[in-house]
């Protein structure tokens, strides 16, 4: 991965084309909500940074962007510093023994893919007496080689988020196959969009929001879009290959 210093042209390269990029994919989500009947769009664009170096990040100050994400905690914690009016997303795996390094860093955690690391984050997040906000990660895809929760199986997701004192549960997360086809990808968004409404209806929204979710990446974000995404999650649509 190419280094970054502040004055370098390879900075300014990387900034115009994110900034070209990013006219692209607004106005793909402007088409694909107003194709869903959904008005005036209410998508959030999280940037995920790790195709990009260390270096590079500062850069990225200023494009409009607010939100991003990385999917390992000691990159999180690396890069979360340099963009520090950010609002910073975990999306990868979490281990329990990297909950509290990733706490520090991620204001929303999207990957909450088990009830024992739920459990774990509501510990630490205790010990700092903090409320932590999270998305469920669930399987919409139903692949084995995939973490979360089992989209059949709401009650299980209610059960496990009802006594939590120092969590906000958000909503929830997705990632469907990848396939060269993501019109493909429609049927897992709608599932996990189905499962939301379920979960919503049983839950205290006072201290859940619900109301968010997460699903479509740079492949399928406009598919996502028409079943009800309110997150995508973005890495080489926005960062061109030859800038990793």
């Amino acid at each position: 991965m190419e280094a970054f210093d502040r004055n370098d042209s390879a900075g300014m390269r990387l900034r115009q084309s994110v900034v070209a990029r990013l006219v692209e994919v607004s106005q793909r989500i402007d088409h694909a909500s107003q194709k869903a009947g959904r008005g005036q769009p209410l998508v959030t664009v999280v940037a995920v940074t790790k195709s990009l170096s260390v270096g590079a990040i500062p850069f990225l100050s200023g494009l409009g962007l607010a939100h991003f994400a990385e999917n390992r905690p000691q990159e999180l914690a690396r890069r979360a510093p340099l963009l520090p009016t950010a609002t910073w997303h975990m999306i990868g795996h979490i281990q329990r023994n990297k909950a509290a390094q990733t706490l520090d860093h991620a204001a929303i955690i999207q990957s909450v893919d088990s009830k024992r690391l739920l459990e774990e984050l509501e510990t630490q997040s205790a010990k700092r007496n903090i409320l932590t906000k999270i998305l469920i990660q669930v399987n919409g895809s139903r692949e084995p080689q995939k973490g979360g929760f089992d989209p059949d199986q709401p009650g299980e997701i209610i059960e496990a988020i009802k006594d939590l004192a120092h969590i906000s549960v958000q909503g929830l997360m997705t990632m469907a196959k990848d396939t060269p086809d993501p019109e493909t990808s429609r049927p897992t968004f709608a599932l996990v969009r189905g499962l939301l409404e379920k979960i919503q209806a049983a839950s205290d929204t006072t201290k859940h929001s619900m109301d968010q979710l997460s699903m479509g990446m740079s492949g399928d974000y406009e598919q996502a879009i028409l079943e009800g995404a309110t997150m995508v999650r973005l890495g080489s649509v926005l960062f061109a290959p030859e800038q990793s």
